[in-house]
């Protein structure tokens, strides 16, 4: 018997979600979407208030049309947090934000790419979950009618950013999917998601006898070299007011998740690079300034992250590896003052910065980082199915 224990006043339409548990500073969360959350309690839970929203509305976090405020930093970008209270930013709300001139395009705190194709993807309905082969929160989700892509971030809200698609149903739809964890199989390497197989919202001609409106299940090779996806390269202040460039890998180990700066660009993860890329070390020079080499120091053999050769292969475009062929490989250039006391490394060819002098060519390709903001939930630690 089930018995009614709060009523809440909501206006809002129905949206489906596949909650996460993580744990947060040591409280257990339950994440109903990456960008909402309440702590894993029947007191939270029963209380609309505690519902924690990572937003960029400023005040209490309620968006209110025309009125609504954003919140931004001293360089006028804007400013996500977690707050109890607040709206979710799902795609709708976004769009909302965006057509009213609050907020621009790249300042979502969510912005897919078609890995092939360059192409913004508005991410639909799906999950996340915690990936222990990749070492990162890994998406299932919808877009278009009958389309499943695939996303990995470093924490539950991001950065999102680059996606691959991996499912297709021609002239079908294929709606809801989520991945089912406690289905992983080789460490994570081989996955398991189900999805909602229809002719409802689609243009078939025809049902599928004895399939329509039934669960299709798909199983993904995380090891195949197609979902080879770029990750984010962090600017990092370290120690002394010295700039590095790392990814997660090191980010983690080193625990400087409150020393970032901005997603410099995105690059191949350590474990993930291929004959004819480059392996990229990090050199410590006088002063301890930190400079990108593609030989390394000694004593270490592990890179920091692999990039593609400065100059895009002249072999015809079909037989290149992927990552070659993506339209959001970009030159990274090598700028460094007069004194060489301050070393960067961006994809603007023309940094305002008077003061650094740009390498004549590009030291290598990285791909772009489309996003304007950092949306990290740092804290946020995976929990072992064996725990929940």
């Amino acid at each position: 018997i089930f018995e009614s224990k709060m009523k809440w006043n909501i206006s809002e339409g129905h949206d489906s979600s596949h909650p996460f548990r993580a744990r947060v500073n040591g409280i257990e969360y339950l994440y109903l979407y990456p960008n909402w959350r309440v702590k894993a309690d029947l007191k939270s839970l029963a209380d609309l208030g505690s519902y924690e929203g990572f937003t960029c509305v400023a005040g209490d976090g309620k968006a209110n049309g025309a009125e609504t405020q954003i919140d931004r930093n001293a360089g006028g970008h804007a400013r996500y947090s977690w707050k109890a209270g607040a709206d979710r930013l799902y795609p709708g709300r976004i769009r909302e934000l965006i057509s009213a001139g609050k907020l621009k395009p790249e300042e979502s705190w969510i912005q897919l790419h078609d890995f092939e194709t360059g192409a913004p993807v508005e991410a639909g309905r799906g999950s996340v979950y915690w990936n222990e082969f990749r070492q990162r929160w890994v998406m299932i989700v919808s877009a278009e009618p009958g389309e499943i892509w695939f996303a990995e971030a470093d924490t539950p809200v991001g950065p999102w950013v680059y996606a691959r698609r991996v499912v297709s149903h021609d002239h079908y739809n294929f709606y809801n999917p989520t991945q089912h964890p406690f289905f992983d199989q080789d460490g994570g390497r081989l996955i398991y998601f189900e999805g909602t197989y229809t002719a409802s919202f689609s243009d078939a001609k025809e049902k599928t006898p004895h399939y329509d409106y039934n669960q299709i299940m798909y199983r993904l090779a995380l090891d195949d070299a197609r979902l080879n996806l770029p990750v984010p390269v962090y600017r990092v202040n370290d120690v002394g007011g010295k700039t590095r460039y790392l990814t997660r890998e090191a980010i983690e180990r080193e625990r400087l998740w409150n020393q970032i700066e901005e997603v410099a660009f995105f690059a191949l993860a350590p474990n993930r690079g291929r004959s004819g890329m480059i392996p990229i070390f990090e050199q410590k020079e006088g002063g301890g300034q930190a400079v990108l080499r593609d030989t390394p120091p000694p004593g270490q053999t592990q890179p920091i992250f692999f990039v593609l050769p400065p100059r895009t292969p002249s072999a015809a475009a079909d037989s290149n590896p992927p990552e070659d062929q993506s339209p959001d490989a970009t030159p990274l250039y090598d700028y460094r003052d007069a004194g060489e006391h301050r070393r960067m490394y961006s994809t603007d060819p023309n940094l305002p910065d008077q003061t650094l002098q740009r390498s004549a060519e590009p030291i290598c390709r990285v791909w772009k980082n489309p996003m304007r903001v950092l949306a990290l939930d740092a804290e946020a630690g995976p929990i072992p199915l064996s725990n929940q």
